[in-house]
């Protein structure tokens, strides 16, 4: 992964060691936490009059 020596970050890398070492996806996906998010987003579309929405869900697949 990337570090302070110039070596590019990989997002790849980043989750593919975080799940191998028994992570999961974040404290915002989960709790009070996903519930504020979700919560905010819907504030968002009701404020904006938004009709339709289109959820690009850009799941890790994990093997």
């Amino acid at each position: 992964m990337g570090d302070k020596t110039g070596e590019k970050f990989s997002y790849i890398d980043y989750w593919e060691e975080n799940y191998a070492n028994g992570g999961n996806s974040g404290n915002g996906s989960y709790g009070v936490l996903a519930q504020f998010k979700g919560d905010v987003i819907n504030q968002f579309i009701n404020k904006k009059q938004i009709h339709t929405v289109i959820d690009l869900d850009v799941a890790m697949e994990t093997n």
